[in-house]
C-alpha cells in the first residue's frame, strides 16, 4: 500500500506552535533573571490566544479518519497512549521538581500523595495538554452521531463561556481544557476547510491572523514564570 504523503503545512503550523510555547518560557525565564525587558514578554503574552489553539487544532486535524472505529480500538490506540504519556511525563515532572535537589523560585514545597492522586482529576502539574487530548478524543467520539452543526454548538457552549470569562472555574487546568476544546473540534470537524485555507494562505495572511488573534499584551512577572514552570505550559 503506498504511503500517504505528509502535509508539510501541518508540520509547519505544529512547529510554529511549539516554538511559540518555548519562546514564552524562555522569555519568562529571561525576565525572571533580569536578562530582558518587558517588550518580548508583552509579545509572548499577546500570543497566548494563538499558540495553544494552533496546537490543539492541528492535534484534532486527523482524528476523524479513525473516530468511527469501536471503543476498544480507541482505548488501545488513542486514549490509552495519551493517558500513558500523561502518566509518564507527570512522573518525570514530579521527579524533577520534587525529588531532585535544586532551588525553585516561588515553590512552596513538595507534592503530597494526595496531590498525586488528584492529578487524574485535576492535572495541575506537568503536561496537562496530553490529558486534554485524551478528554477531547472521548468527547469527539461521543458526539460523532450528532449533526456537525450540533457538535459545534455543544463545543461552543462548553468553550466560549469559559474562554470569554463569563463562567469562572476554580481550576486553571479545567479553564484551559474547556477553553481550548473548540479549537480541537475545529481541527477535527473543519479539517477540509482548514486544508483549503492552508493551500491558499500566504505569509502575510498568516501574520494577519496572528495579529488579529493576539490578545492585548501585558508583561509577565517573575511570579508568572515560577507558577508556569511549576504547573505546566500555557
Amino acid at each position: 500500500m503506498p504511503s500517504t504523503p505528509r502535509l508539510t503545512w501541518i508540520d509547519t503550523v505544529k512547529g510554529v506552535a511549539v516554538i511559540l510555547v518555548v519562546l514564552y518560557h524562555a522569555v519568562s525565564l529571561a525576565q525572571d533573571k533580569s536578562w530582558s525587558g518587558d517588550q518580548l514578554s508583552m509579545l509572548t503574552s499577546a500570543l497566548l490566544t494563538v499558540r495553544m489553539p494552533l496546537f490543539f487544532a492541528m492535534s484534532g486535524f486527523f482524528i476523524l479518519r479513525r473516530v468511527d472505529r469501536p471503543w476498544p480500538w480507541q482505548l488501545r490506540n488513542r486514549i490509552g497512549p495519551f493517558l500513558w504519556l500523561f502518566i509518564l511525563w507527570t512522573a518525570v515532572w514530579l521527579l524533577v521538581f520534587d525529588v531532585l535537589p535544586w532551588h525553585r523560585a516561588g515553590d512552596s514545597g513538595t507534592t503530597s500523595l494526595q496531590d498525586i492522586v488528584r492529578l487524574f482529576v485535576d492535572p495541575s502539574v506537568g503536561p496537562w495538554y496530553i490529558y486534554a487530548l485524551a478528554i477531547y478524543t472521548v468527547a469527539v467520539k461521543l458526539m460523532r452521531p450528532l449533526p456537525v452543526w450540533l457538535q459545534f454548538l455543544v463545543g461552543a457552549a462548553v468553550s466560549l463561556p469559559v474562554a470569554c470569562g463569563l463562567l469562572t472555574i476554580d481550576s486553571w487546568v479545567w479553564t484551559s481544557l474547556l477553553s481550548h476544546f473548540i479549537a480541537f473540534q475545529i481541527g477535527a470537524l473543519a479539517h477540509r476547510t482548514l486544508a483549503t485555507i492552508a493551500d491558499r494562505a500566504s505569509l502575510w495572511w498568516l501574520l494577519g491572523y496572528g495579529a488579529c488573534g493576539a490578545r492585548p499584551p501585558r508583561p509577565c512577572s517573575s511570579s508568572d514564570w515560577a507558577w508556569t514552570i511549576r504547573h505546566g505550559f500555557r
